[in-house]
């Protein structure tokens, strides 16, 4: 896909065409805020904000990538997915942030079973369930299990 002269990688995931633009890329397509097949990429000054925040987040790992994609049941809008390189396969998970109960040790994490995560794809209880099969990842300060599924933690020490 081509937006603006801009490049934009088509990655398919789970039988789904995610649309991934270079993560440098990312803070001008929302500036830009383009409209693609009739519909504008960005909806709401919240989504616009959101989208800058994690950009601004995933600029600092090389590991994240931002995608939109359509979903299968509906043609009116794009939504958008946060991935994750889990060795050369991609992952699709939620940015959350979360507090050891051993440590208090506070941090954003990967979590792959937020059901939205799948919205519109084939298999979707099979690639949800998926997610409870992944590697999951103890607190990095203490190494206490995490208050909810994470198979990515921000080193903050």
């Amino acid at each position: 896909m081509k937006i603006n002269n801009i490049e934009i990688q088509e990655l398919s995931l789970n039988n789904q065409i995610l649309y991934v633009p270079e993560m440098n890329i990312w803070k001008e397509l929302i500036e830009l805020n383009p409209e693609i097949d009739g519909e504008r990429l960005i909806k709401s000054e919240d989504m616009k904000k959101l989208l800058l925040k994690n950009t601004n987040f995933f600029l600092n790992y090389s590991i994240f990538a931002l995608a939109f994609y359509r979903p299968v049941s509906t043609n009116q809008r794009w939504l958008y997915i946060n991935l994750i390189d889990m060795n050369a396969r991609w992952q699709r998970f939620h940015l959350e942030y979360l507090t050891c109960p051993k440590c208090d040790w506070k941090g954003a994490t990967a979590n792959p079973v937020i059901a939205d995560l799948y919205f519109g794809i084939e298999n979707y209880w099979k690639e949800f369930n998926a997610g409870y099969d992944l590697p999951r990842v103890p607190c990095p300060k203490c190494k206490a299990e995490l208050p909810r599924p994470a198979i990515w933690a921000q080193d903050t020490t």
